[in-house]
């Protein structure tokens, strides 16, 4: 017994962990075809320079084969960040969305289960704040002139930030009293 285990346990895990009939990516390798993919796909710049930051740091971090990258390797890793939770979720996210890339591609076992079992952890940003009539009169008061606009539709109509970005001043229907959104973020 081997820590528990049966020898032919072992062996179907060293199996599992180092295939022979699979491509041998690295990290660095996969991580470069997988935001090029997203590029390909039109997804947006935002989240694609966000896919470049965060897997740019695991690839740095990994200079190896995917497949020889185990659950407590990616664990260690989040944890050496020294992040928000929100922004180790955000990580996590990412990551998970990266290795299911590198299984759909084969360079990993389709039973590859090294993020299943890391906790997304607590994305929860805390209580939701509302400005006081006073605080939004104050703000809006000592705004310079170009961000008020801003400002007054984030204030009063509640949009998120990147329906912020996107928004098109002919989306804003002043003489009906409403803002269509047409782009979802």
């Amino acid at each position: 017994m081997l820590g528990g285990a049966s020898l032919l346990e072992a062996a179907r895990y060293y199996i599992r962990r180092h295939p022979t009939k699979l491509p041998r990516k690295t990290v660095q390798e996969v991580v470069e075809e997988f935001i090029g993919s997203r590029r390909e796909a039109k997804r947006s710049e935002e989240y694609v320079a966000d896919l470049e930051y965060r897997l740019g740091r695991f690839g740095k971090a990994f200079q190896t084969a995917i497949a020889d990258v185990s659950q407590s390797d990616v664990v260690r890793f989040i944890a050496g960040l020294g992040l928000s939770a929100r922004s180790q979720y955000n990580f996590r996210k990412v990551l998970w969305t990266f290795f299911q890339f590198a299984k759909m591609q084969g360079y990993l076992p389709k039973d590859h289960e090294e993020m299943k079992g890391i906790d997304l952890g607590n994305a929860d940003p805390g209580e939701i704040e509302i400005y006081t009539p006073k605080e939004m009169t104050s703000l809006l008061s000592a705004a310079r002139p170009v961000m008020v606009p801003i400002l007054a539709i984030s204030g009063f109509a509640g949009l998120r930030s990147k329906e912020l970005e996107r928004l098109d001043w002919a989306e804003v229907q002043m003489e009906r009293g409403f803002i269509e959104l047409k782009r979802w973020c």
